[in-house]
């Protein structure tokens, strides 16, 4: 825990959201430069994390309360999108590791001010409850393991879902359902397992966290449907998700900008005339820029729509809702569409190491396995969108 000295501290004064925003794009050459470590160490490198924290990254939705720039959820995807551009594992990590001033919104403001009073802290975590936490005094003893800890390696506090027991037995809500809660555990108490060898995103380090038998204080406890803060930006918990596709739409726009200067330089083979000369290529160009900004503007009108409504004090909609997973699932589906486009383009030489693309495909492929980016939630969305509230946690 750290002391109430560095309460409130900051590697840098107030950072505005264009001031994030002009920051994350100024790092992209360092991301594109240190990918390739990135992705053989399967975690960010030390540069990278200094660099993101420099930027303000992590701070992305700490409170104006306490200092933070608390920036709309827009922007937020703006961020994440300019971070994506360099590097897709560092775009991930930043997603989930920014999201420390969600966690804090849950906590009474004392101990959120203890915990993530310095406004670059790092948290992350899983939605799952696969962990127990066992009732004693003062607080729980906490045993489980956690699959898919994007950013473990490099977080201050890691969220855990757990059942409550007591006394071993499962202790039931007034619906007679089990009782489930999420606690905040430091990073340095957990245990990281290697495990992440994957097609994609190799650089997040989504490693499975475990513990056992750990006391968490109480008041380190907290459920995701009881916000503490007032403020619109907490008011709804999916809106926490959002920012995820900034990670599709960043590799989309990459994928376009490789493609663009590759063009320019490979002759076709027969003709050995420009391959940008070719009409079916700059068909393939124009297309995909339809498509992904197509997606963009679908992503900024949803998530632009939501947030006027908890501006205004209101609670968003089953229809809004149901978008707001909708605009998820599109953007992931609009960048592979892209990502197909401009992988035919390149031909053969998107599958060697050597292209950009070979790897932001497979980041893409990776990115888009979340379960709110899978085909299967069209149902569930388009079940909303007659007005019907399905059973799905995430709307």
């Amino acid at each position: 825990m750290m002391g109430k000295e560095k309460m409130m501290s900051s590697t840098r004064g107030y950072m505005s959201a264009s001031d994030i925003l002009a920051s994350t794009r100024e790092i992209v050459p360092l991301l594109r430069q240190l990918g390739d470590r990135t992705e053989a160490t399967r975690r960010l490198p030390n540069e990278v994390v200094d660099a993101l924290t420099k930027a303000g990254v992590f701070r992305l939705v700490m409170p104006k309360a306490w200092g933070g720039p608390e920036v709309d959820p827009v922007t937020q995807i703006q961020v994440i999108e300019n971070i994506a551009l360099g590097d897709a594992s560092a775009a991930w990590c930043s997603m989930i590791l920014s999201g420390s001033g969600f966690y804090a919104s849950y906590l009474e403001e004392s101990v959120a001010k203890e915990l993530f009073g310095r406004l670059d802290v790092r948290a992350a975590g899983s939605l799952k409850w696969t962990g127990t936490a066992e009732k004693v005094a003062g607080g729980y003893r906490v045993t489980g393991r956690w699959d898919f800890g994007s950013g473990a390696h490099h977080a201050d506090f890691m969220a855990a879902g757990c059942q409550v027991t007591e006394n071993g037995s499962p202790v039931l809500t007034e619906h007679n359902m089990p009782k489930i809660m999420w606690v905040l555990i430091p990073g340095s108490e957990l245990t990281i397992e290697d495990t992440w060898y994957t097609t994609g995103l190799r650089g997040t380090g989504s490693d499975p966290y475990t513990t056992k038998d750990l006391f968490v204080p109480e008041e380190h406890a907290f459920n995701f449907m009881e916000c503490k803060r007032s403020e619109p930006l907490y008011r709804y918990t999916s809106l926490s998700l959002y920012r995820m596709v900034g990670v599709q739409l960043g590799i989309g726009r990459r994928a376009i900008e490789v493609v663009h200067d590759l063009v320019r330089e490979k002759k076709v083979l027969l003709t050995g005339s420009s391959l940008g000369d070719e009409q079916w290529v700059q068909m393939a160009i124009a297309q995909a820029e339809a498509i992904l900004g197509s997606a963009k503007s679908y992503v900024n009108d949803v998530v632009g729509d939501l947030w006027n409504t908890l501006q205004a004090g209101d609670m968003p909609s089953l229809e809004q809702r149901a978008k707001g997973v909708l605009m998820i699932a599109h953007a992931a589906d609009s960048a592979r569409r892209v990502m197909d486009k401009m992988c035919d383009v390149a031909g053969s030489s998107s599958i060697f190491p050597s292209s950009p693309l070979e790897r932001l495909r497979r980041d893409l492929i990776t990115a888009n396995t979340h379960f709110l980016c899978q085909q299967r939630q069209y149902a569930s969305i388009g079940q909303a969108l007659l007005g019907i509230e399905p059973a799905f946690p995430y709307f």
